[in-house]
């Protein structure tokens, strides 16, 4: 039942996962593509940046093509694309079929309200590991057209990351659309946070108050250091994905407690 749910739930919206795959895919390509033509003039470039901007996108190393990825791409698109696709996937979910008067339906098929979020935090899971999947294929190809230089494994992590922090956000919109039964909320709320938690990563190299509230943004715990050089970051990503499971487990519990006329 739950394979089944979920299953559905991708298949009414693989048009967008293409759509968000296929874009950042070729965006991907496009920025790498590029860099070996831009590199001579990158440091100079840089150089004249203000020092806020450098710190707001984490541009460090821009010279080598994992640095210049991850300013590029890494900082700022990557995890907009993820996110966008996660909070509007999750919100649509429950919340969403509960405003379109089509979740009584689903839930008098028999299905429990916990199996129900599983499948429903499922179809998101998937919907962001294809996105996920076109982002390394992506990366792999764009580090062939720039000369190479950055292992498949590197290139793995920073796709990794960069799922785990969107699945988070899903969850989150999961969380809230469960225990409010309203779309705009579940997606206002999950958007405000990722907002809040992108100023305060972003900020606190230039704000010295905010950097004791660094380390609760989900923006700090996806990609502390660069994953194209550093690798996978194991203990951030297991927080990510605690985080995720215990916005489950919220969902589970306030939509079992919420009347909703079944």
């Amino acid at each position: 039942m739950i394979a089944t749910v979920a299953a559905r739930n991708v298949g009414d919206r693989y048009r967008s996962v293409l759509g968000y795959g296929i874009g950042l895919g070729l965006m991907i390509v496009w920025v790498m593509a590029i860099y070996p033509s831009v590199q001579g003039e990158l440091g100079a470039y840089v150089d004249a940046m203000p020092d806020a901007m450098k710190s707001m996108f984490r541009i460090e190393d821009v010279t080598s093509l994992a640095g210049f990825v991850q300013a590029e791409i890494m900082s700022f698109m990557g995890p907009l694309v993820f996110i966008a696709l996660a909070i509007t996937s999750g919100a649509s979910t429950i919340a969403g079929e509960e405003r379109e008067r089509i979740l009584p339906i689903v839930l008098a098929t028999g299905i429990g309200r916990g199996r129900l979020v599983a499948a429903k935090l499922a179809a998101v899971a998937v919907q962001l590991g294809a996105v996920g999947v076109c982002t390394l294929i992506a990366l792999m190809i764009g580090t062939m057209a720039a000369g190479g230089g950055i292992t498949v494994a590197r290139l793995t992590a920073g796709a990794v990351q960069l799922t785990a922090l969107g699945l988070l956000f899903g969850a989150l919109a999961v969380a809230v659309g469960a225990a409010t039964g309203r779309k705009s909320v579940a997606a206002g709320v999950a958007t405000g946070v990722a907002l809040g938690s992108y100023l305060i990563d972003a900020l606190a190299g230039m704000a010295g108050w905010l950097e004791p509230l660094q380390v609760v943004s989900p923006f700090h715990w996806h990609a502390p250091n660069n994953p194209l050089v550093a690798g996978l970051s194991v203990g951030w990503l297991a927080l990510l994905l605690a985080t995720t499971a215990v916005l489950a487990v919220v969902a589970v519990v306030t939509f079992d407690r919420r009347d909703v006329g079944v």
